[in-house]
């Protein structure tokens, strides 16, 4: 950084500093001429100012009488406000505050060491005595997982987001779900690390992280899959749902949105309704919602490699009253962050297993990478995982997250609208407004989390804030980036012929066609391609044999056992993938 100065009591070019830095600096020609009116050996022009906006006047420096520079060593952060609650900065003190800056800043600046000298009687030093080197002499560079693309996809669309519902803020999270990357989490209002100290501090917290909130009917899916998964109530079955309208032993009246009678398990996620999920958790429960919230790392933290990560609350169960499942199940009497919904998330996307996430790619020369995924626990089954994905597909092909349907492709998501907490009491005019989803539903590539925080009331369900913002971010993804996924619905007319002898497209409405469209179109272009084989169970020869037959390059995590993990998922389009990441496992 350089600061640019004049001795005006000296011969100073005034003219020629007055032209040069009010065109460099976009300002006015009255600034600079007003500061040259101070009579001094000192007078401060610009300071701070980044190497590639000061060069200009660094190469006319040696031209222009009484211009003077001094220059210091600071971080500079080409990217300005691109993923820096993520980042961090260091400050003036050298020392990195918040994010990566923060959790790695002895990796990151390296270390001091000692030498220790003789000095003669005339004071000249002799040769060196003693060296001590620091065990990081000149700082390692950190590789993050971060996608800048889809960060900056993230980063524009919540601030759209934001701008439109006046709400306060919001925060968003893109995960890969078969390995727990970290692909794209902002928060907006965000900052320029550069100039830090022109915000606010609000602004530096990564609230992705560290806020922990109700999540509402976003929390729904984990009723639903400890539902499933007791086998006590499959997808078809039906619930009486009361018209609306519960009232329960403690004399608490539950609501839903819309008034409904009976609902399949399918329907009750498909419109959220309160009290289908309540009376699910009534015959599940308190022991059974409690431990299956555990299972999904609720109420403790994900142990990601950034600082503040908030472990939510999840009381212990001799804590909980005789209607605590009930409120657990709908998302309230419990709070957590976006990471952790996510996550839970991703295990619905990779077929039952919860993935530890992470951020870091590698430090220096060592690879980070070849240690993920790491999966921590199984949470359902593959079977669960798959009438999961159905169900979120159908909440937002005719259930409470239309805005974000994408025709053509297909999106599976939840919203969640959760009253904010205040002085013991719910408000009615601030909420978190949520939404969940995974994308492609057919063969899932992101999970991405969006909440936005006091939209204005109007703006306050989770489908008319959180769900738009991610169908603009997908949206963004599709036309932007994903050229496979572009190509993959491009066969109009083949489909146009393919579809006339599917008896149910004829008595289809307009909200079923699209969805049976998309899916044919899936089927089309997938029926003559090859597959991604399905490694599971397989040991290390049989798996390196069948990879050998279709070209295939494994990348495996451990060297005994069988597989019990890979990505891409068996099935997946061959032709997209060079190579299949395999975790090998021995029981013994």
């Amino acid at each position: 950084k350089y600061d640019f100065w004049v001795n005006t009591t000296d011969n100073v070019d005034r003219e020629r500093v007055v032209q040069l830095f009010s065109e460099i600096f976009n300002e006015s020609p009255g600034k600079y001429q007003q500061l040259m009116l101070k009579t001094a050996e000192y007078v401060a022009l610009e300071r701070d100012v980044p190497h590639p906006q000061a060069q200009p006047i660094l190469d006319e420096i040696r031209y222009i009488d009484g211009l003077f520079t001094d220059s210091s060593i600071r971080r500079y952060y080409p990217q300005h406000n691109l993923a820096s609650q993520v980042i961090g900065y260091v400050d003036q003190n050298k020392t990195g505050q918040f994010g990566i800056e923060s959790q790695f800043d002895h990796i990151l600046k390296g270390g001091s060491g000692r030498i220790a000298y003789n000095r003669a009687a005339n004071g000249k030093l002799s040769r060196a005595l003693h060296i001590e080197q620091p065990e990081i002499l000149n700082g390692t560079d950190i590789k993050l997982t971060i996608d800048s693309e889809l960060q900056s996809i993230m980063q524009n669309e919540l601030k759209k987001g934001v701008n439109r519902t006046k709400a306060q803020s919001a925060n968003g999270i893109i995960m890969n779900p078969y390995t727990g990357e970290v692909l794209a989490m902002a928060t907006y209002p965000d900052f320029d690390p550069n100039s830090y100290k022109d915000f606010p501090i609000d602004n530096f917290k990564n609230n992705v992280i560290s806020d922990a909130n109700e999540p509402g009917s976003t929390y729904k899916i984990i009723n639903l899959i400890a539902a499933l998964e007791s086998g006590i109530i499959a997808p078809s079955d039906s619930l009486y749902c009361e018209n609306g309208e519960y009232e329960l032993q403690n004399g608490k009246i539950v609501h839903d949105h819309e008034p409904h009678e009976n609902l399949s398990v399918n329907e009750i996620f498909m419109h959220s309704s309160n009290i289908g999920i309540m009376k699910m958790a009534e015959l599940l429960g308190d022991d059974t919602i409690y431990k299956k919230s555990r299972n999904f790392g609720f109420g403790m933290t994900t142990g990601i490699r950034l600082p503040s990560e908030t472990p939510g609350k999840l009381r212990p169960l001799n804590d909980w009253s005789g209607f605590s499942s009930r409120m657990v199940s709908i998302g309230q009497e419990l709070s957590t962050s976006n990471l952790q919904i996510a996550t839970s998330y991703c295990a619905i996307a990779n077929g039952g297993y919860i993935v530890k996430p992470y951020v870091v790619k590698s430090i220096g020369d060592f690879n980070v990478e070849q240690n993920y995924p790491k999966v921590i626990r199984k949470v359902m089954s593959p079977n669960t995982a798959s009438q999961l994905l159905t169900m979120l597909e159908s909440v937002v092909v005719s259930g409470t997250g239309t805005n974000a349907h994408i025709p053509g492709f297909r999106v599976g998501g939840k919203t969640g609208t959760a009253e904010k907490f205040f002085n013991g009491s719910y408000s009615k005019r601030d909420f978190i407004s949520s939404f969940a989803s995974v994308f492609p539903v057919d063969d899932p590539k992101y999970v991405c989390i969006v909440s936005v925080d006091s939209p204005l009331y109007g703006f306050h369900w989770g489908n008319e804030t959180a769900a738009p913002i991610v169908k603009n971010i997908y949206s963004r993804i599709i036309n932007d980036k994903e050229e496979p996924l572009r190509e993959q619905f491009q066969v109009e007319e083949p489909l146009i012929a393919a579809i006339e002898n599917i008896p149910e497209i004829e008595s289809a409405t307009p909200q079923e066609f699209q969805p049976l469209l998309s899916k044919k179109a899936v089927i089309i272009n997938t029926s003559s391609q090859e597959q991604v084989p399905n490694f599971i169970g397989k040991t290390w020869k049989q798996s390196v044999k069948m990879a050998k037959s279709v070209g295939l390059k494994l990348d495996p995590v451990g060297d005994v056992g069988r597989v019990v993990w890979q990505y891409p998922r068996a099935g997946a389009d061959l032709d997209s993938y060079h190579s299949c990441k395999i975790k090998l496992e021995s029981n013994s």
